[in-house]
């Protein structure tokens, strides 16, 4: 035997060194000690180059660029050349012992003392790909395989996967298992329901075909779920009305905006002490409201700052935030949790208020005892319960409680208007012998049915059409049709709350597998509205204390977007993957032909009046584009929403003129059929919409600015429009004349004033706050701004 001395000796460790690594090219050695630190050696000078509090073990990737180390905490990737982490791997609910890196560097397997081994695809931002545990008595076998071993293969949601790649060995009895880069393809079983089959190679026998539903040793394999996109840390949740961004709020205070179209967080607010449990968008999305225990909080989401604050008294939280339809008003719900006897104070004496407070002025206008406020899509009615069981409804033209809605004996704890508002839903609880639901009309209060009810839930939906209400029975969930006033769909278990997609398409539903507190999580589930099944375990939502806090879940604009809060934060789904497309149903009002009829199509009907040429555009298809187009694609409008609020880009795409000079010929018209009154009732509704009630200077954007800026402003009546800008000593620096202006909404680019930041001979002013004054007929207003260079 040839005997070995040392050739060094490296020091600087403090405690027990546990694992030690090589870089690929032996040109840097790690070394981890049970003191948690790793150092990190150059092998040239048998220096150390740096120390990392991480813990051990270590593994440097086969490129030498990434350094795995592991411990209680989770797998930290770090970056070798600039030495810093890059990535915390959370997954192992025990003490990680192994990691190691695949030859090609592309997958990373962990193993802990939870029994578990997981593995995590690097070059795809370290997101983890399956989870392979088991009975290691379950899975022996001997040298010869008689029966095939199964091997089922599972989302975290229960879901089988399918074309999904795993990787690990397994060892039992006198056999070796190893399957590398295996894949998991969907097949069908004799009986024509999916088998998924999983071949793994085996060094003993032949290969061995793993197929899902036999009997026989059984491994479970648990991995993310093929649809979902991301997650993130907070428990509230918002998209804009736009689709553009998705706001979501900490627990502990900060408000971040996360960009669709770019996946990635672009701006966080800061302003809030505490956890947000609401948030809200403006309907032209350029404000988002926040609620929290200290307070409400308006943001210009442009310019990334807080606008107002809002207080209320010091023992109450906000709890939940909403706008009115045009934008003007914010309801605030105010909650001052008193004792509990269990759980948490949402459980104990509560006294709950409903807050108006004007956008604009930025004062209260009303104060309003009651609780479950929401406004009428179309933006004159605002509906909340009062002592327990009443249903009042607010004018917000005349503001003040126009009716009073009795007939519940129990709590009400759910009010719904249909998207027409012509209707209201409400749902009472199971108290005094009252666990109905009941159907209103709003405009004679009288109730037009009631609804078998239900056991300690409450809640109503309707569909975005207002052809379907969900609500809960005594049996689950029920679909009820509207028109036919019957039930068509019966949802059996513990249903907790439903929510439909904007297109109607789909409906989230939440699953209770036990009652509270005992099991304070649920699961979320997707309904094929058109096929009637559930088509997918989303994920685990935190149940039902989150829906008494208000969390829930939440459907992108576009509708190919879930965000439900889960136990581990936000979590981000898409729901566009999880459906079979539809070859879509040719509907002339589509003049676009992109399956839904918008305001886009309005807006191609509107451009092109007067054509006589062939046109998508000429709807009934009489060889002229007029106004009987356009009042047909106004009335499929008015059926989808009847309230133009719900199509927030009409106010920048139309003027009032345009719409006043519409209606005046479709008044020339006999137009008496159903389609053409709605498309009128449209017109009129979106003509209100663009009148607004009261000439306002609102905020410039950007501010600050550098080196250009827009103004908006509302004008209640026509007058000439003066726009003067001040510096801060009272000298003027620039007027803008920008003539005779009609009563309307000047707001986006097109149509606000613009400044490009200079004098009136040219040249480009200087850092600092300035003023600006606008004069409309007898109106005049002033605000501030900054230029920062």
């Amino acid at each position: 035997m040839v005997t070995r001395e040392s050739i060094a000796t490296l020091e600087g460790h403090t405690d027990y060194v546990t694992s030690v690594s090589f870089s690929p090219d032996g040109a840097l050695l790690a070394s981890g000690s049970d003191a948690g630190t790793v150092r990190l050696w150059d092998m040239a000078t048998r220096e150390t180059i740096t120390t990392l509090e991480v813990a051990v073990p270590v593994a440097f990737s086969p490129d030498g660029a990434l350094l795995a180390s592991a411990g209680s905490s989770g797998i930290e990737l770090w970056d070798v050349a600039s030495q810093e982490p890059i990535a915390l791997l959370e997954g192992h609910i025990d003490t990680v012992y192994s990691v190691s890196f695949s030859s090609d560097g592309t997958l990373l397997a962990s193993g802990a003392a939870d029994g578990a081994v997981l593995f995590w695809n690097v070059a795809e931002s370290a997101r983890r790909l399956v989870k392979v545990s088991g009975d290691a008595q379950q899975g022996r076998f001997g040298s010869e395989l008689t029966e095939p071993l199964v091997v089922e293969v599972r989302d975290r949601y229960n879901n089988p996967l399918q074309d999904v790649q795993v990787s690990f060995t397994v060892t039992a009895g006198t056999g070796r298992l190893s399957g590398k880069s295996t894949v998991v393809h969907a097949t069908t079983d004799a009986h024509g329901r999916a088998a998924h089959t999983l071949t793994l190679g085996s060094e003993k026998t032949n290969t061995v075909e793993v197929a899902m539903g036999r009997k026989a040793v059984t491994f479970n394999a648990v991995g993310i779920s093929p649809y979902q996109l991301t997650s993130f840390e907070g428990a509230s949740a918002s998209f804009s009305p736009d689709g553009v961004l998705l706001a979501f709020g900490s627990t502990d205070g900060p408000i971040a905006l996360w960009a669709v179209g770019s996946r990635e967080t672009i701006a966080t607010l800061e302003g809030h002490t505490n956890g947000v449990a609401s948030m809200a968008f403006s309907p032209d999305s350029t404000l988002l409201a926040s609620g929290a225990t200290d307070g409400m909080k308006l943001w210009a989401v442009g310019g990334r700052e807080t606008i107002a604050t809002f207080k209320g008294h010091t023992e109450a939280a906000v709890t939940a935030v909403s706008f009115s339809s045009d934008g003007g008003l914010l309801a605030l719900e105010l909650v001052t949790f008193g004792e509990s006897v269990i759980g948490p104070p949402i459980f104990g004496e509560t006294d709950t208020t409903v807050e108006l407070w004007d956008v604009v002025s930025q004062e209260t206008i009303a104060t309003l005892e009651g609780e479950h406020a929401s406004f009428s899509p179309d933006g004159n009615l605002l509906v909340f319960v009062s002592d327990g069981n009443l249903i009042k409804l607010w004018d917000v033209g005349s503001r003040e409680t126009i009716a009073t809605l009795e007939g519940h004996r129990g709590g009400v704890r759910s009010v719904t208007f249909s998207p027409d508002s012509t209707l209201l839903a409400s749902a009472s609880f199971n108290s005094l012998n009252d666990s109905t639901v009941k159907l209103w009309e709003v405009a004679t209060g009288k109730t037009i049915t009631t609804l078998e009810g239900h056991v300690d839930r409450a809640f109503t939906a309707f569909s975005p059409d207002g052809n379907l209400l969900a609500y809960s029975s005594v049996n689950g969930m029920m679909l009820w049709d509207v028109a036919k006033q019957e039930t068509i769909t019966t949802f059996t278990g513990d249903v907790w709350s439903v929510t439909f997609s904007p297109d109607g398409r789909l409906l989230a539903y939440l699953e209770n597998s036990e009652l509270f507190p005992y099991e304070p999580t649920s699961t979320v589930k997707l309904w094929d509205v058109g096929q009637q099944k559930t088509i997918a375990n989303v994920g685990e939502h935190l149940g039902i204390l989150a829906e008494l806090l208000g969390g829930s879940v939440w459907f992108s604009p576009d509708g190919n977007l879930l965000a439900y809060l889960s136990p581990d934060g936000i979590a981000l789904w898409d729901a566009a993957a999880a459906i079979t497309p539809a070859e879509p149903e040719k509907i002339a009002a589509d003049v676009n032909g992109d399956g839904i009829v918008n305001v886009q199509d309005l807006v191609l009907v509107a451009s092109s009046l007067g054509k006589t040429e062939q046109s998508s555009a000429d709807v009934n298809a009489d060889g002229v584009v007029d106004i009987r187009d356009l009042v047909t694609v106004a009335g499929a409008l008015g059926t989808a929403a009847a309230a133009p609020s719900l199509h927030p880009q009409a106010l920048a795409l139309f003027t009032a003129a345009d719409v006043q000079q519409w209606l005046s010929q479709a008044e020339q018209l006999d137009l008496t059929d159903v389609m053409s009154q709605r498309g009128i009732r449209f017109l009129e509704q979106l003509l209100a919409t663009l009148i607004p009630k009261e000439t306002v200077l609102l905020p410039n954007y950007p501010n600050p600015f550098n080196p250009e800026t827009w103004i908006p402003y509302q004008l209640a009546k026509p007058a000439d429009v003066m726009l003067t800008i001040y510096a801060l000593n009272g000298q003027v620096v620039r007027q803008l004349s920008l003539g005779h202006q009609l009563a309307g909404t000047y707001q986006n680019k097109s149509r606000a004033a613009y400044w490009d930041g200079r004098n009136a001979v040219g040249e480009s002013v200087a850092s600092g706050l300035y003023f600006y004054t606008l004069t409309a007929g007898e109106f005049t207003a002033t605000r501030r701004m900054l230029i920062l260079k």
